[in-house]
């Protein structure tokens, strides 16, 4: 009885973190950012034109950007004819909801306990921006969500040899690439590099920090999903009806022209955006959960 009664304890908890997010889905006084308004814009104007690439704002084109989080508003918007506040955040809210079952299936499969699992996603919940904001829509959540179904994939892919079962191993690494892609197709191709990196390390690490054997056994599904999500990003200038400009203005002036200018190096220690600023910043977001934050890295270290 009082496993049951604990079962219908998470579902009850579910239904009611579901209803929170749900809550002022629509409504004018629901704490936002500031992007959500030039997403807002980008979508009408686009969808006015009749185009949905190049994407477009009042001002005109727009700083090239990757298009398929103004497509995701596009679709949901019905071509950017109905922009209502309720319509643009609802995917957003689905894919913030998808991304905690991610979890609990992570935290489940790790530990082995439903309840390990259940508790990991609600406090995903609770720590994305919840205590600080209180807001239902986030502009980086189909970026987050893609990035951790990949991360996901590069940890099933792990667990299977190409040896012992090679249509697993290439199925699980083109989910990777596939998943990744849709990353890229969101904000930029440059998350090639953090990514392929962890995942090395981490790989490294499963084969006992041997390179060597993680080269042999995981370096044919590192090199698929490179290629596969280098495929999914060329998309855009493919679509795109003046692939020229997205050369210039986004690979060219926004991407390297950050590193040519030296940006990227000194941004690490100055600016707005520094590392330790983006490393404070979880902690902010985090509100009453702050102390686990800072306990997780301890943990995980030992």
């Amino acid at each position: 009885m009082a496993g049951k009664a604990l079962g219908r304890g998470w579902i009850a908890g579910a239904v009611l973190v579901v209803a929170a997010y749900g809550v002022g889905l629509g409504g004018i006084h629901a704490p936002k950012v500031g992007d959500e308004y030039l997403y807002r814009q980008i979508v009408r104007v686009t969808g006015e034109s009749g185009h949905w690439l190049p994407l477009r704002s009042e001002e005109g084109i727009t700083d090239r950007k990757p298009f398929l989080f103004f497509w995701t508003g596009l679709a949901a918007t019905d071509g950017g004819h109905v922009v209502t506040l309720v319509r643009l955040r609802a995917p957003i809210v689905a894919q913030t909801l998808l991304l905690a079952l991610l979890v609990f299936l992570w935290a489940r499969r790790l530990t082995g306990r439903r309840e390990r699992g259940l508790l990991a996603a609600a406090l995903f919940l609770g720590f994305f921006s919840t205590f600080r904001y209180g807001r239902t829509f986030l502009t980086n959540m189909p970026e987050a969500l893609f990035t951790f179904a990949a991360w996901f994939g590069v940890w099933l892919a792990s667990e299977v040899g190409l040896a012992k079962a090679p249509a697993a191993y290439w199925r699980r690494w083109l989910g990777v690439g596939l998943a990744l892609g849709v990353v890229l197709l969101h904000r930029s191709f440059v998350l090639w590099l953090p990514f392929f990196a962890a995942a090395k390390l981490f790989l490294i690490g499963e084969r006992g920090g041997d390179w060597r054997r993680m080269a042999r056994e995981d370096g044919p599904g590192l090199a698929l999903a490179f290629v596969v999500s280098g495929l999914c990003f060329a998309l855009w200038p493919l679509l795109d009806p003046q692939p020229g400009e997205i050369l210039r203005t986004f690979l060219l002036d926004e991407n390297m022209g950050k590193v040519n200018s030296g940006g990227y190096l000194r941004g690490l220690v100055v600016g707005d955006y520094n590392l330790t600023r983006i490393w404070l910043g979880h902690l902010f977001n985090a509100g009453p959960l702050a102390p686990l934050v800072v306990a997780l890295p301890f943990v995980v270290f030992r």
